[in-house]
């Protein structure tokens, strides 16, 4: 059996958020459990492998996005996205600025305020999929972010490339 057939049978287990903690704050062995199966990112909707590949690069920029298209129409300053998320405020300023130059929120430069406002109803459609997605295959959402070719990492080792004046195309 291969290693992605067997996480492929692996659940992830969470206790039932409706279950309240008996008076004295301990919590049983027999609490209630919500558990979903791990399922690879090639499960996850093509809609959004595509707007992961072509936008979003960290967890983070897909919990700052669907905070905000959550609560939408409200607009929100850095600062609150820093508190609600608990990340640091110029990461924040810079993924909430190249999530508007993406066209997937709206930014008001005088009052420095960013909310959900997606350029297209496609651009829509994905992020409602991401959504989806995130709730029910988070794991898989995951995976697929980490899985992306980085351009970026990719041009940085072409640069190391040894290459040779004497040699023609194709030769080694």
């Amino acid at each position: 059996m291969t290693l992605r057939a067997k996480r492929q049978q692996l659940p992830i287990c969470r206790e039932d958020p409706s279950f309240s903690t008996p008076p004295g704050g301990l919590k049983t062995a027999n609490a209630p459990l919500e558990c979903a199966w791990i399922v690879p990112a090639e499960n996850v909707p093509e809609i959004v492998r595509s707007l992961i590949a072509r936008h979003l690069d960290s967890v983070l920029e897909v919990e700052i996005l669907l905070l905000l298209h959550g609560s939408r129409p409200r607009a929100w300053s850095a600062d609150e996205v820093v508190e609600k998320l608990r990340i640091d405020r110029s990461w924040a300023v810079t993924q909430l600025g190249k999530l508007c130059d993406a066209g997937l929120l709206k930014c008001d430069p005088q009052l420095q305020t960013y909310a959900y406002g997606p350029a297209s109803a496609e651009l829509d459609l994905a992020v409602v999929a991401l959504d989806g997605a995130y709730t029910d295959r988070r794991v898989s959402v995951i995976e697929a972010i980490f899985a992306k070719p980085l351009e970026k990492i990719r041009s940085f080792a072409d640069a190391f490339r040894i290459r040779s004046k004497d040699k023609g195309p194709g030769e080694t």
